[in-house]
């Protein structure tokens, strides 16, 4: 599903609600109890929310609607900050591929376009996410739901 920039100006500004940021910071806070998310892949990055508020070492954003981050990020580069335009449902061995040196250790999908999906179909997700990167250790999913790799 494809937005535009209205939807993520409105989208920012709901983030800084006290209520709404306050319930991220503690997902941000949980998430990096875990040192995998220092180095992460965010499927679904919207506005690179998880980078801007946890900070992580190094950081891969991966969303459809990218155009607005990559324009943005052009402007201001980052060593360790990169963005992939991409749908992560169609191409994600396109993207593993694409990223095989990087070797992220964990990723995040939070509040994004899966959690419409049927719950066999996020499965189905997170299980190749975790076979087409053997270097993923973790994973944190849509608010405190957490997989780890067994």
């Amino acid at each position: 599903m494809a937005y535009d920039n209205a939807f993520y100006g409105l989208y920012l500004d709901y983030l800084m609600e006290p209520c709404v940021r306050n319930a991220h910071d503690k997902v941000f806070k949980i998430a990096l109890l875990n040192p995998a998310f220092q180095n992460v892949i965010d499927f679904g990055c919207g506005t690179s929310e998880f980078y801007n508020f946890a900070k992580p070492e190094f950081y891969i954003g991966i969303d459809v609607n990218a155009e607005l981050l990559l324009e943005n990020n052009r402007n201001n580069e980052s060593f360790n900050k990169l963005i992939i335009q991409s749908n992560y449902f169609e191409d994600l061995e396109g993207i593993a591929e694409r990223l095989r040196e990087q070797e992220p250790a964990g990723f995040v999908s939070l509040f994004s376009a899966e959690i419409m999906a049927p719950v066999n179909e996020k499965y189905s997700l997170y299980n190749k996410i975790f076979k087409l990167f053997p270097s993923i250790k973790a994973g944190k999913r849509v608010l405190l739901h957490q997989q780890t790799r067994h």
